[in-house]
């Protein structure tokens, strides 16, 4: 993720919208805005967008990795009354860090905040934080955790070898980030 320095403009129902720089971030790229849960909910509601209701979609499911798989739907109203929904997952997939306690939250909120990004029509102009993973690393060739947490996979080669060896051949993503990690680093390990 990547700092803002400045407030961003949105432009909502024909309205600009100051979002301030302590309300959003970047993604890695640094193209697109990342609104923080409680700035898009008060902008929302300046708009008089509500969730309505939000429901669990199915009863959670038990995985491998212990974080069940969970989904909500929320419901809320558009400007013509109609009914749209939202759907929010979370498991071992797209949830890590502090996060992998709490995937019913993470499920709720991110229902919560599809539907409010839809019905304020801001659908691929902006994310919700909670869109995106927590431990987000600038690079997928930086190593994010364990004893060589923030060294690039080259480093790693250079001092441990036989570490980043044994990742490539025993360590078992736990997400899609984990996933392009280990195809990094067998990229590293045969240049």
């Amino acid at each position: 993720m990547l700092e803002a320095k400045n407030d961003l403009v949105l432009k909502i129902k024909g309205k600009e919208v100051k979002v301030a720089k302590d309300d959003h971030y970047y993604t890695d790229d640094g193209n697109t805005p990342v609104i923080k849960h409680a700035p898009l909910k008060r902008i929302a509601k300046e708009f008089g967008v509500y969730v309505s209701r939000v429901v669990p979609e199915f009863q959670p499911i038990p995985t491998q990795e212990g974080i069940p798989y969970v989904a909500h739907r929320a419901f809320g109203f558009d400007e013509n009354g109609v009914e749209i929904s939202a759907l929010g997952e979370a498991g071992p997939f797209n949830v890590e860090g502090i996060a992998a306690q709490f995937p019913i939250i993470m499920s709720n909120k991110r229902a919560e905040d599809r539907l409010l990004i839809a019905l304020l029509g801001l659908e691929g102009q902006v994310y919700s934080e909670v869109e995106i993973a927590e431990n987000v690393t600038t690079s997928s060739n930086v190593f994010p955790f364990g004893k060589h947490k923030g060294k690039t996979l080259e480093e790693i080669k250079d001092q441990d070898r036989g570490y980043l060896e044994w990742f490539v051949a025993k360590y078992k993503a736990k997400n899609p980030r984990d996933a392009q990690l280990i195809e990094s680093a067998k990229a590293v390990l045969s240049a």
